[in-house]
């Protein structure tokens, strides 16, 4: 982070009737109004960086509260809020471990009309951003809730995404290239992607709400302000709601109070062609022939693939234009895919949105032979059973060890354990109240563990007899849960986080035996070693660490790999504990020596990400899942780079994999709400 605390020598006074609101740093009081200048007595405003119609945004010092570190809870606001505080009774404040000040943004609800219904729609936005931000912030391209109060008035606490906004990047660099907006396109696709999975429409994507965020070795877009989102129910699409949204970049469907998840990709393009011409799109909109006359304000030419990409998402009829983001992504691959065929050249690189500088792509890198067994050709498969039932994305698979039985976990907040032969369902909460995002089933089959956007690690014994009975807390990290993973001694447990790290607890006592902290950016993936010397994680900060496991907890940073250009999503080792295999955003698949911590190979792997991996019993086969819809077995005795079989079925991102200990029954879910069982067939 650029400068110091000390730089700041202003504190910001929050009183919105406050004439003279700034003053001295060690000013404890507002010396014009009186007011205080301490929030929650831990937050301080040190400069106004927003203003609009419904409240103002402010830079701010968060100085820390008392405590260990852990999540405590407060009241939320004043006598009769509560049952309407966006985080529901009771309000979650963050504890620091130390007095160390941090940067984070504060946005302040102003509601400016007297009118009570007026006033009653500004506070139900605040109350809306807030569920929102709290839901999808586990993305490393959105920013994280951290606090929702009332003092005064209404406040919310966000995490402070260094950088400058498309918007400022257009006034001092001026007009976009090519590549840039192929690159802008390749990293927004996926946030909004994610978003509509999970029912939400922004309605308010422009270059302001996207912040271009880098550091010395990365660099990313993150999109900003949900104040204007909305939740889409399946009644929705019956009714008209409030034309709301940034008048230029607004969808026609939109500005009539009828915004669907089609609408912010009209507005994605309406983004593209305001950087690649530097005009208003008022002055880009033909009003005598209604439609988008862009082209020629270039200030460089486009490439026909581009304009067709971009006039397509800039239909103002419905049924013409792309109706997902899956849909888009889709098309740009296609469109690649042509280009390569046809021995056009790729375009380059932007000194734009460079990530080290390489590009975000299909990527092969030179490899040394791999140390794997004489294997027969991989057998067919078949989807033997579809399994329905969930209401949301299936975020993950597990298949019991010692039962026939598969458990799922969904952003509909449940976790459903299946029949394998019959499908039959039971449905179990598991005391989380939000979207449950990782489970995982002890080596034993009798307990099962499971995390989620609640931020709580839940461990449930003897799963199969009492399920709602027998569930119990064993701690909460300060973040989402993201990934979760037994040891193979069945004794320890281990969860990942979006709070940047790992925790180990023991299953005896239920207390939390060890904190690893070496990712700069949340943890998105972990997973132990079946001889169980290792821990691998993996991270939205493009590495992944191969940790050393001791009996005694003696853990160690072995190896980090640094060779993948975007988050990494997934890890998976082989039954030998010889290799690891890694797979991510930038869509390759990557296979690493535990022993020597050498890049072995790289499989060009999928169109769009690459979610799970898993390698089969005899290590000769790995499969992959992406969010492309596909899964694909690679067969690791041959140096060919494509998959010896492609399997087809999911409508939507394929989020998570497992495989029985024959390799005989593969599991997958899927975005499309549903879980597959593929077999061998025959």
């Amino acid at each position: 982070m650029p400068g110091s605390f000390a730089a700041h020598a202003m504190r910001y006074c929050l009183n919105p009737t406050c004439k003279e609101p700034q003053n001295l740093d060690s000013a404890e009081c507002c010396q014009a109004c009186g007011s205080s200048l301490r929030l929650q007595h831990r937050y301080c405003a040190i400069a106004l960086i927003g203003q609009g119609g419904f409240g103002r945004t402010f830079l701010a010092i968060d100085g820390g509260g008392v405590g260990s570190g852990e999540w405590g809870v407060g009241a939320a606001g004043g006598a009769g809020e509560q049952e309407d505080h966006p985080l529901g009774s009771q309000t979650l404040e963050r504890k620091s471990l130390s007095s160390e000040p941090t940067l984070c943004v504060i946005k302040q609800l102003l509601p400016q009309s007297t009118i009570a219904a007026e006033r009653k729609a500004a506070i139900a936005l605040f109350h809306q951003e807030a569920q929102r931000l709290k839901e999808l912030g586990d993305h490393p391209q959105v920013p994280a809730l951290l606090n929702a109060f009332e003092d005064g008035q209404f406040y919310l606490v966000q995490e402070f995404v260094e950088g400058q906004n498309l918007e400022q990047v257009l006034a001092e660099q001026g007009a976009f290239a090519e590549t840039a907006i192929w690159q802008l396109l390749e990293q927004i696709l996926p946030v909004l992607k994610f978003i509509h999975d999970r029912h939400v429409i922004h309605r308010d994507i422009k270059p302001a709400n996207l912040i271009w965020q880098r550091d010395d070795e990365d660099s990313r877009l993150v999109l900003v302000d949900f104040g204007a989102a909305k939740l889409v129910q399946p009644s929705d699409y019956l009714q008209t709601g409030t034309s709301i949204g940034s008048a230029e970049y607004v969808a026609p469907e939109q500005a009539r109070g009828k915004a669907v998840f089609a609408s912010d990709l009209y507005s994605l393009g309406i983004t593209c062609i305001h950087l690649l011409t530097n005009l208003s799109p008022f002055d880009l909109f033909d009003s005598a022939n209604d439609g988008w006359a862009w082209q020629s304000y270039c200030v460089e030419p486009v490439s026909n693939r581009l304009a067709a990409i971009l006039d397509r998402l800039l239909q103002n009829a419905l049924s013409r234009r792309f109706q997902s983001a899956a849909e888009v992504m889709g098309a740009i691959e296609e469109s690649r895919v042509r280009n390569q065929k046809s021995g056009a050249q790729s375009n380059g690189e932007s000194p734009l949105l460079t990530t080290n500088n390489q590009k975000i792509a299909t990527l092969s890198t030179p490899h040394s032979p791999l140390p794997t067994p004489h294997s027969p050709a991989i057998a067919p498969w078949h989807c033997a059973h579809i399994f329905t039932g969930h209401t949301a994305c299936v975020n993950a698979v597990a298949l019991s060890p010692t039962r026939a039985i598969v458990a799922s976990s969904s952003e509909d907040k449940t976790i459903r354990f299946w029949d394998l032969q019959t499908g039959s369902v039971t449905t179990a909460v598991l005391d989380h109240v939000q979207a449950v995002r990782a489970i995982a089933f002890s080596p034993d089959g009798e307990m099962i563990a499971s995390g989620g956007q609640d931020r709580a690690v839940v461990l449930t014994r003897k799963w199969y007899l009492d399920v709602a009975g027998r569930s119990e807390l064993l701690g909460q990290h300060t973040q989402a849960v993201t990934s979760i993973a037994f040891a193979p001694s069945g004794q320890l447990l281990a969860s990942a986080s979006r709070d940047k790290t790992i925790k180990f607890w023991d299953l005896a006592t239920k207390a939390e035996v060890c904190t690893l902290k070496g990712h700069r950016l949340n943890v998105t993936a972990i997973a132990f070693s079946p001889d169980g010397r290792f821990l691998a994680s993996a991270s939205a900060d493009h590495t992944v660490c191969l940790w050393t496991t001791e009996a005694n907890l003696n853990i160690q940073m072995r190896f980090t790999f640094t060779d993948h250009v975007g988050t990494v999503q997934a890890v998976a080792f082989s039954l030998d504990s010889q290799l690891l295999a890694t797979g991510g955003d930038d869509r390759t698949i990557k296979l690493w020596s535990t022993q020597t911590g050498r890049l072995l190979r790289t499989l060009p792997g999928h169109s769009w990400t690459v979610s799970a991996l898993k390698f089969t019993p005899d290590g000769s086969t790995l499969i992959s899942a992406s969010w492309d819809g596909t899964l694909k077995l690679w067969a690791l005795s041959n140096d060919y780079s494509e998959p010896a079989i492609v399997l087809t079925g999911h409508s939507d991102s394929v989020n998570a994999i497992a495989l029985s200990t024959d390799g005989k029954t593969l599991i997958s879910g899927s975005s499309d709400k549903t879980i597959r069982i593929w077999q061998i067939a025959g």
